[in-house]
């Protein structure tokens, strides 16, 4: 059997059983694909007409996590048929994104206007952090390929990047908690956001008011202006940054070259296009709900607000794969090939989790180095840690005093 690096994440908005599954992006035959017992009929989040979206996650690479819609839960699952695994928390109010670090030690949420980050590795549940430096609704959430930096697209158009660092070590009792970036490149919320997976990170925004932006976070610049003539729903760009894909409201996808613009502004006539000036993916007729590349650049993912889902060439635009799940598309990203899903394997690593917290611990104890080297346990009113997880066995906790 030929070796496969990377597998397709598909979830659907539908109470129907086999909502989330693996496929093969080459072949499109499913690899593996999740019934659905455990939430007992309920439905993963995804709410297109109020954006929020983002219901299954991946932990690790053998357990995912789902969130139900309406109501204020959440379930960790576990890949592998022969370890069952199932820990059901109990949240304040529902969940409209999830994001978890690429090691599986920090699960971001967005419930209501705030978002709340849990440690998972240290099988706690525990609430580090709460952060609410925004005034409307987030829209939008997304992690970089080594998470260091958070991103999320608020209601009001805007754009904030954090360093996630800063935000598990500092205290909010002591300051507010301030975005790294922030930039307003939208009059109407942020309806999708893409981020480059290279150290020099680049944040790609789109919105239904017809533009999209691309804006530079090492450099604090807007590198792209993209008016369009019709609503932008969905956005990706390609691991080398030389190519991204605007998918609108009509089902339509176009492609952009960005080493042939040469400029910083562009407009876009779609509805009009009968001279093969773009370069555009013909293979849908509803809102484009999500989109995606793969690794090395070579496909392109897209779902549709209808359930259906394409799997693209890039260099020769042509259909691979088509198919449709019963409800909207929530979830399409390309991952790496998880271990659970090979039936060879024995030794598979488990995660030990628990219920997650509803509150913050008011007093935490903390390891503080003396002089002789010997540590001693106190306790600390108002910590400020930083949390640096290696694995599921050995983690490290650095106290920083201010």
């Amino acid at each position: 059997m030929e070796y496969e690096a990377e597998y397709l994440l598909l979830a659907s908005e539908t109470s129907d059983p086999y909502a989330t599954l693996l496929i093969s992006p080459k072949t499109g035959v499913s690899r593996w694909s999740y019934k659905g017992n455990e939430l007992q009929g309920a439905r993963t989040v995804f709410a297109y007409r109020q954006l929020f979206a983002g219901s299954v996650e991946m932990v690790g690479s053998n357990h995912f996590i789902v969130a139900t819609k309406d109501k204020p839960l959440l379930h960790f699952l576990s890949m592998d048929n022969s370890k069952r695994l199932h820990v059901k928390s109990v949240l304040p109010k529902s969940v409209h994104h999830l994001a978890v670090t690429p090691d599986g030690s920090l699960l971001f949420a967005v419930i209501s206007n705030e978002i709340y980050i849990w440690i998972l590795q240290i099988a706690t549940g525990e609430l580090i952090a709460i952060i609410n430096g925004h005034y409307r609704s987030v829209s939008s959430l997304l992690l970089n390929s080594d998470g260091s930096l958070l991103a999320f697209g608020t209601e009001d158009g805007s754009l904030c990047v954090f360093v996630v660092a800063e935000l598990v070590s500092k205290n909010p009792a002591f300051e507010r908690t301030v975005p790294f970036r922030q930039w307003r490149p939208h009059s109407l919320p942020v309806s999708d956001i893409a981020v480059t997976r290279h150290s020099n990170a680049r944040i790609l925004s789109c919105s239904k008011d017809h533009t999209a932006a691309l804006h530079s976070v090492t450099a604090n610049i807007c590198l792209l202006k993209i008016s369009c003539d019709m609503a932008i729903s969905s956005c990706a760009i390609d691991p080398a940054e030389c190519r991204l894909f605007l998918g609108t409201v009509d089902g339509s996808l176009v492609q952009l070259d960005l080493y042939t613009l040469n400029k910083t502004e562009v407009s876009l006539v779609i509805r009009e296009e009968t001279s093969g000036n773009l370069q555009l993916f013909k293979g849908h007729s509803a809102e484009l709900a999500r989109l995606d590349v793969n690794h090395d650049g070579s496909l392109l993912a897209s779902g549709d607000v209808c359930g259906v889902y394409v799997i693209w060439d890039i260099s020769s635009r042509q259909c691979l794969k088509t198919a449709s799940l019963k409800g909207p598309i929530c979830k399409l990203k390309f991952n790496a090939r998880w271990k659970a899903t090979e039936t060879g394997g024995k030794n598979k690593p488990t995660l030990c989790v628990s219920s997650l917290k509803r509150q913050k611990e008011r007093k935490l104890p903390a390891l503080v180095p003396l002089q002789d080297g010997i540590s001693s346990e106190k306790v600390s009113p108002l910590p400020t840690y930083f949390i640096s997880c290696k694995n599921t066995l050995e983690t490290s906790i650095l106290l920083m005093t201010s």
